[in-house]
C-alpha cells in the first residue's frame, strides 16, 4: 500500500455504492465520454453531503483554467453558512469544489492529472492501484488532512475528476471518496451512452448577484409562500434548468420569488427593492413592479398580472405567469421525476 495511506488509513467506500458503479463500469472496457454530455457529469444539489449554496458553476474552457487544457469541463463551488466574528470578514463553514474536464484520449487525461496533482500547493501524493479506489478509477491521487480539507484527483477514461472539500469541524475522508465515487459512476454511464440526467441545479451566487450572507438569509424566506409551498424548475431555453421556491396559486401559474426569476430571465442585475416598488431590466425592458397592484410597468407598457405582487420578509413575489403576458414567451411543462419543470420558448434574455 502507498505510504501515504499508511499514515492515514481510508475508510472502505460502502459497498452497495460500489456494487452500482460496477453496473456502469464502461470505462474500464476502453469507452470515451463525449464532450456532449459534458452537462450530465454535473454533480447536482441531492449529491452535497451538506446543506449548502451554490457559489458559482463554469462550464467551457474557462471554467477551472488551471485544471487541464479542454474545451469541455466544468467547475462548481458549493459552500455552507459563513462563519466568523461580528463585523470580520467571514467564511463558509464548509465548502465542496468539484472539477471535471473530458479529454481527447485517456493517456491524454493522466498526463493532465498527474500535473494537477504535482502543482498544487502541497503535491498530492499517486495512490493508483490502491484497493480503496481500483475500482472507480484509473489513476488516482489523493491527500487528506482530518482537521480541516482533503483532495482526491482521478481519472476514468478519457475524464479527469477532481474533488476537493473543506470543513472547519475536520474531515471525515468517506464523505471526499463517496462524492468521487459519485463522479465515476456518472462518467462510467455517460461512456455506456446511457448519461444520467441533467441535474437540476439552484440559481448560483453568481447568478442572483448575492453575498454568501445575502444567500444564506434568502433560504429562510421561502416560509413565506406558506403550508402551500413546494419546489419547480424553470428553464430558459437551452440554459440548464434552475430551481424556484414556488407556491401554486392556479392550475398552471405560481408565485415565485422575482430575485431567483430575474436571473434565471437573464438579469445583469438584481432587482432594486424598495418599501412598495421592485425594479429590475429584463430583456432590455425597465420592469417596475408595485406591492399590492396586478399591474407592472414594462418599458413604456402596462401589462396586467393573474394576481397582485407581494412584498414579504424582505422578498418580492410575483406570478410566473408574468413571463408569458409580458414577453409572448411560451411555458411548456414537462416532468423530472416529481418535479414539474417548465421551459421557457422562446427564451429571454439569457
Amino acid at each position: 500500500m502507498n505510504e501515504a495511506l499508511r499514515s492515514k488509513p481510508i475508510p472502505r467506500i460502502i459497498i452497495c455504492s460500489l456494487a452500482l458503479l460496477l453496473v456502469t463500469s464502461a470505462c474500464a472496457l476502453g469507452a470515451a465520454v463525449s464532450p456532449a454530455l459534458l452537462n450530465h457529469l454535473i454533480i447536482g444539489p441531492d449529491e452535497i453531503p451538506w446543506d449548502a449554496v451554490l457559489c458559482y458553476l463554469e462550464t467551457g474552457p474557462d471554467a477551472a483554467s488551471e485544471f487541464a487544457k479542454s474545451t469541455a469541463k466544468f467547475e462548481e463551488d458549493w459552500a455552507g453558512p459563513p462563519t466568523g466574528k461580528p463585523g470580520c470578514l467571514k467564511s463558509s463553514h464548509y465548502n465542496v469544489i468539484v472539477a471535471l474536464a473530458i479529454m481527447n484520449s485517456p493517456e491524454e487525461a493522466a498526463d493532465a492529472a498527474a500535473r494537477q496533482a504535482s502543482s498544487c500547493q502541497m503535491i498530492i501524493p499517486e495512490i493508483t492501484g490502491d484497493e480503496s479506489v481500483r475500482s472507480f478509477t484509473d489513476r488516482a491521487w489523493y491527500s487528506c488532512n482530518p482537521n480541516f480539507c482533503g483532495s482526491l484527483i482521478f481519472t476514468r477514461g478519457n475524464a479527469i475528476g477532481d474533488v476537493h472539500v473543506t470543513h472547519k469541524d475536520g474531515i471525515d475522508p468517506r464523505t471526499l471518496f463517496d462524492l468521487a465515487v459519485r463522479l465515476s459512476r456518472k462518467i462510467d454511464a455517460a461512456s455506456a451512452g446511457r448519461p444520467f440526467p441533467v441535474p437540476v441545479l439552484p440559481p448560483s451566487l453568481d447568478d442572483t448577484k448575492q453575498s454568501l450572507e445575502e444567500a444564506w438569509a434568502a433560504k429562510g424566506f421561502t416560509g413565506s409562500l406558506g403550508k402551500q409551498r413546494t419546489t419547480i424548475a424553470l428553464q430558459n431555453g437551452k440554459a440548464l434548468p434552475k430551481l424556484l421556491p414556488a407556491k401554486q396559486v392556479a392550475k398552471r401559474d405560481y408565485l415565485v420569488p422575482l430575485s431567483h426569476l430575474a436571473c434565471i430571465l437573464g438579469a445583469k442585475a438584481k432587482p432594486s427593492v424598495s418599501e412598495r416598488k421592485a425594479m429590475v431590466t429584463l430583456a432590455g425592458n425597465r420592469v417596475v413592479f408595485t406591492k399590492g397592484e396586478s399591474r407592472v410597468q414594462v418599458g413604456k407598457r402596462i401589462v396586467r398580472l393573474s394576481r397582485p405582487v407581494e412584498f414579504k420578509s424582505g422578498q418580492v413575489f410575483v406570478p410566473l405567469s408574468f413571463v408569458e403576458k409580458a414577453f409572448g414567451s411560451r411555458i411548456a411543462w414537462g416532468k423530472r421525476g416529481s418535479m414539474l419543470v417548465g421551459k421557457l420558448t422562446p427564451g429571454i434574455g439569457a
